[in-house]
């Protein structure tokens, strides 16, 4: 919040016997059996670590020690400003703030210092300490403690050991620190979320089995039917808004994402053999296209972003929507390559995208009248959107990446991607925006402009590398008000709100972490880990909660009927009814 002072600490590192990238198990230790690197709030100015070693870092004034930054370790000690490392007699003791890395192991001491000072240091053996002639060393008094009067500048004492006594008593406190913290961590973890006990039960209209994980789960609405197309292995269920199965449809190989195509009225099914399929809603297929890279990435070379590289191969995305001559075409995405199809399965156009497999779509207005459309990549080098203009083809373009001013842009290679691509009027004003989450090694919700200019943002922070998902869910609706709010769902286990300024409304803590949510109505809808929905109102209050039959893979809602349909890895499909919530007051 403006005007509000925080401090974050994060340990970066690797661990003895994990490889880079790797990370410790959830017993805390690495697969060598050494402890895991570990960073555990002490207070709002302390952390207790585990480099393995126990150490605590502080920033300012805490237990006696102080400094602009103090990293106290059994074998090291670091300071930036220091003057002092504990309660007197201490470690350290500094007239004046001083820069300092101990090595205790060692006995060798770097200071810089921006004028005269004096130091007052717990030793081992006074008669041992050197340097190069530029301290002066004072008298070892009976509690062990030398006094070293240090010229201005860099000085490097050698010889210079912590007493026993000393290292015994910072030991002790660092163990006493990091179990204090550990403590802390475990109750902050079994902390019940503020909770559900009030909630009444959510209520279900049907429950449908479909033999395997949900992969996909899209509404479709077309001639005033309500219909839902749920993916598993090979197989469609053609589903009706009372969970009665119409149809089934099958393609050869495993689906991996749904696409209804409204204008000509197709079932799109985008599965691992690198195959499109096209079905009618009586099950009927109408073609298939096969899809091929485009010859621009066979002349680049790089093969680690071929189909034939792991997990690259295969369609990942589908999408549709009136792009080239006035007239609705059908969006394919692979690795590094989009395709664009006619209503019969015929390739229009075939385009390079560098680098990555294409996945979401979105189009928006370009200059002069034209169409842009967002094309998002899923494993990929970076989280930009391409931007491919329906008048010049330009396959290079790329933008909605920034973050307004006064925001720190935060890079990185494969370790971020988005899931969403959002184009709506946020604040009821006639002008649409295009809101997008990027998620992975760093985490956001950004708004931008339809021309890519960043607007609002709000950044979660660190997160997990190699593909990992810190925002699981992303929606927009409108929740009271007439303007659209942000909703999020956090692997942390918070569900939180957002203005249509990126400007949090409220949070929710859930006893399992949230995998999808969906705004309807009034209400959002989460589903988490072990199986519990609950259903939020404008103020994230539970008031109503359901079960569902495994972890959550899939959600949706039919825009005539008050519906949210969730799909699990068990292979079932559940019906919620939302009714209208009791509102509340932001």
């Amino acid at each position: 919040q403006k005007g509000r002072h925080g401090i974050f600490f994060a340990l970066l590192g690797c661990s003895a016997g994990i490889p880079a990238g790797g990370g410790g198990s959830r017993d805390g230790t690495t697969p060598a059996g050494m402890p895991a690197l570990q960073c555990l709030r002490l207070a709002d100015n302390a952390a207790a670590l585990a480099l393995p070693q126990k150490a605590t870092a502080i920033v300012g004034e805490w237990e006696g020690a102080k400094g602009d930054l103090v990293l106290l370790a059994e074998d090291h000690l670091f300071g930036r400003g220091l003057t002092r490392t504990g309660k007197e007699p201490g470690l350290l003791l500094a007239d004046a703030p001083v820069d300092v890395e101990w090595d205790f192991v060692t006995g060798r001491m770097e200071v810089v210092t921006r004028g005269a000072a004096l130091l007052t240091v717990a030793v081992a053996d006074a008669a041992a300490v050197h340097s190069n002639g530029s301290i002066v060393k004072g008298d070892s008094s009976a509690n062990g403690c030398m006094t070293l009067r240090l010229c201005e500048g860099r000085t490097v004492v050698e010889g210079i050991k912590p007493s026993d006594a000393a290292r015994r008593d910072l030991a002790a406190r660092l163990a006493a620190w990091f179990e204090q913290a550990s403590v802390k961590r475990a109750q902050f973890k079994k902390a019940p979320p503020a909770t559900s006990q009030q909630a009444v039960e959510l209520k279900s209209t049907f429950t449908a089995q479909v033999g395997g994980a949900v992969s996909d789960l899209i509404a479709i609405s077309t001639d005033g039917r309500e219909l839902m197309a749920t993916a598993e292995k090979t197989t469609i269920h053609l589903l009706g808004a009372d969970g009665q199965e119409m149809c089934q449809m099958q393609t050869d190989g495993k689906i991996r994402q749904l696409h209804w195509w409204p204008e000509h009225k197709l079932l799109l099914a985008g599965c691992e053999d690198e195959k499109v399929c096209a079905f009618d809603l009586a099950g009927n297929r109408k073609w298939t296209f096969v899809s091929e890279m485009d010859p621009a990435v066979f002349r680049a070379a790089k093969q680690y972003w071929f189909k034939s590289a792991p997990g690259h191969g295969g369609i990942h995305g589908v999408g549709s929507g009136v792009f080239l001559d006035g007239k609705s075409q059908a969006f394919v995405g692979s690795a590094c390559t989009l395709e664009i199809l006619d209503e019969n399965g015929r390739l229009v156009k075939r385009l390079p995208q560098f680098w990555g497999t294409v996945y979401k779509f979105a189009l928006v207005p370009g200059p002069d009248g034209s169409v842009n459309l967002l094309a998002s990549r899923k494993i990929t080098d970076g989280p930009s959107l391409g931007v491919i203009n329906n008048q010049t083809l330009d396959p290079t373009p790329r933008s909605f990446y920034g973050v307004p001013p006064g925001y720190t842009h935060v890079s990185g290679w494969m370790d971020q991607t988005r899931h969403h691509i959002f184009v709506e009027d946020l604040d009821g004003d006639r002008k649409k925006e295009v809101v997008s989450e990027i998620t992975g090694a760093w985490n956001r919700v950004t708004v931008w402009d339809l021309q890519g200019k960043p607007l609002y943002n709000v950044q979660f922070g660190p997160g997990a590398r190699d593909g990992g998902r810190d925002i699981r869910d992303l929606d927009l609706g409108d929740l009271g008000g007439g303007k659209k709010e942000i909703v999020a769902a956090l692997s942390s286990g918070l569900v939180v709100a957002l203005n249509s300024h990126c400007e949090k409304l409220w949070s929710k803590r859930l006893a399992s972490p949230p995998v999808v949510l969906k705004v309807a109505g009034k209400s959002v809808v989460v589903a988490c880990e072990n199986g519990s929905v609950f259903a939020l109102n404008n103020r994230g209050d539970i008031l109503r909660e359901g079960r569902l039959n495994g972890r959550p893979t899939k959600i949706q809602s039919l825009a005539a009927t008050p519906l949210v349909f969730v799909g699990s890895e068990k292979g079932e499909v559940k019906s919620f009814t939302v009714e209208a919530p009791e509102a509340g007051r932001r």
